[in-house]
């Protein structure tokens, strides 16, 4: 008599890959991509990955994110806000949501999102984005003090000197802004 044999739990394609393993490709393909800043290339491919599955995570994720660095921001929105729904406390997702907000200038949407990542995470680098958007929307003083509360904590940040001395200028402190200039 004969017996069945067992069945392979992932499809298999015409080529004896399974569509895992073609979606997997297409990942990896995908982020290659990204590596090389060729994000239209890195979208073609997970493209391609949601044609095998479009429920996988990763390809959900990396549509995202493609989409916002190429500032078709409906449809990145689109995929950041299912994302959400499925995983509504992962911090990772949660950044790059907050800095795509940034990017598309959606300045406090980005706000409420750096302060939740900061209230949750504790992580001083969501301060820095803080002042960053506060410096965006011209709130000048805020943001100086902001920069000075993060450069009490870490005093060896170029990166917030140079922020302290352009805000101190601006705010025509100059003596200021020369000691953080020249620091």
């Amino acid at each position: 008599p004969k017996t069945k044999s067992k069945q392979i739990s992932a499809k298999t394609t015409s080529v004896g890959k399974t569509t895992s393993d073609k979606i997997n490709d297409y990942l990896k393909q995908a982020q290659a991509y990204e590596q090389k800043g060729q994000i239209s290339r890195a979208n073609e491919y997970y493209l391609k990955a949601q044609k095998t599955d479009a429920s996988r995570y990763e390809v959900k994720f990396g549509l995202a994110k493609t989409y916002g660095w190429m500032q078709k921001n409906q449809l990145a929105q689109k995929y950041y806000n299912e994302l959400l729904a499925q995983t509504p406390n992962n911090t990772d997702l949660q950044e790059n949501y907050a800095g795509f907000l940034r990017d598309s200038k959606n300045y406090s949407k980005a706000m409420e999102a750096y302060k939740q990542l900061f209230s949750k995470t504790n992580d001083e680098k969501y301060k820095t984005n803080i002042a960053e958007i506060l410096f965006y929307e011209k709130n000048f003083k805020e943001s100086l003090e902001l920069y000075k509360e993060i450069y009490e904590k870490n005093p060896n940040s170029p990166e917030t000197e140079k922020a302290i001395g352009l805000l101190s200028f601006i705010l025509g402190d100059f003596d200021k802004s020369i000691y953080f200039y020249r620091k």
